[in-house]
């Protein structure tokens, strides 16, 4: 999701080029990312563009000892992180993103995603110790292509659960919204991914249930819409192609979400909210010529007394192969305005 990384630095860059500043001590204001002068004794003032430089190259190499040798220097002139002078200075990008797009999880490279967890946890301990914990692990992407992707939405995307669970336990926000050109719905697919902007419809659109269940017991919500006004299960439809392995792992993920809704607001139907078009899921699949998950939604029927009542159809009685079911037809009939069955015969790209 990330740029490629930054050239490495030459090797006659010195390490860290400090002075010692005799008429006052260097503590940089977390608000602006630059040191101003305080009334403490003198400390070290970094010379914080190089250290920027040398501690994303330190990760890149996975040089732990080089890192450990710039934190230090960082403690030591009072620096946070969280700095925006530690931060590419054209992205935004943090140290903390920095090492987790480093991460591949291909099996040659198992030792390196090793080491960059470690780098990772290393991070995460010094920043909270610096005190900026909370503005470090949710600091955003501040450019066209990546803006408001966060540290959580890189290890979502990386598919690490043990991470996404490390990043929320210290205080990574969970409904953060990634509104970048590169995460917009555009008609160019091969240059953007859309999957709604947040941490949760991304686990879902990529299916890895494991981290949706622990986003949603954290407090995701399933009911929060991006700029488009779509929700998560919008989200799963946009990208619900009609081959079987796509249509089973989405079907599935868009009923567990459904649920899960509802044990959160009892009372309110996910299903049921529409985005800025005045589309519901059931409507966008039907416009976008979804066949497989249109199918499902309108046939979708669930034995558990919980849930029953998301079902839209009912059986009402079966004798051997014989069957009697009901549908709920809400949405889809011509009495209602702007019914499924109008968007299928006007607007649909699949009729």
């Amino acid at each position: 999701l990330c740029k490629p990384c930054e050239t490495a630095v030459k090797d006659n860059y010195a390490l860290l080029g400090c002075h010692v500043d005799e008429s006052q001590s260097a503590r940089v204001n977390n608000k602006d990312g630059a040191p101003v002068g305080c009334n403490d004794e003198p400390r070290h003032q970094l010379d914080y563009k190089a250290c920027q430089i040398q501690l994303f190259n330190a990760i890149f190499e996975g040089d732990l000892d080089t890192i450990d040798t710039l934190l230090g220097k960082v403690k030591e002139s009072n620096g946070y992180l969280s700095h925006q002078i530690l931060k590419d200075p054209n992205t935004g990008q943090t140290c903390l993103m920095k090492a987790l797009l480093k991460i591949t999880n291909k099996a040659e490279d198992a030792a390196q995603d090793c080491k960059t967890v470690e780098i990772v946890k290393k991070l995460i301990s010094f920043s909270r110790k610096t005190g900026d914990l909370e503005a470090f692990i949710n600091a955003a992407y501040t450019d066209k292509i990546y803006r408001g992707q966060t540290s959580l939405h890189i290890a979502v995307e990386r598919r690490r659960c043990d991470l996404v669970k490390l990043l929320v336990r210290n205080g990574a926000a969970v409904d953060v919204m990634a509104k970048g050109s590169f995460f917009r719905n555009k008609k160019h697919k091969k240059c953007s991914f859309y999957f709604g902007g947040f941490p949760l419809s991304l686990a879902a659109c990529t299916n890895q249930l494991d981290i949706v269940t622990f986003l949603i017991e954290h407090g995701a919500d399933p009911r929060a819409q991006d700029r488009a006004g779509n929700t998560v299960l919008h989200a799963l439809v946009t990208i619900a192609y009609d081959t079987v392995e796509a249509r089973s792992f989405v079907t599935e993920m868009y009923d567990f979400i459904l649920m899960r809704s509802t044990d959160i607001s009892p009372s309110k139907n996910l299903e049921k909210i529409t985005n800025l078009q005045g589309l519901t899921p059931l409507h966008l699949a039907a416009q976008t010529g979804k066949i497989g998950i249109f199918k499902h939604i309108l046939g979708r029927e669930i034995k558990q007394k919980k849930y029953k009542h998301l079902s839209r159809k009912f059986t009402e009685w079966e004798y051997g192969p014989v069957s009697c079911s009901l549908y709920d037809l809400s949405g889809v009939d011509t009495i209602e305005e702007n019914s499924v069955l109008q968007t299928v015969v006007y607007s649909s790209r699949n009729r």
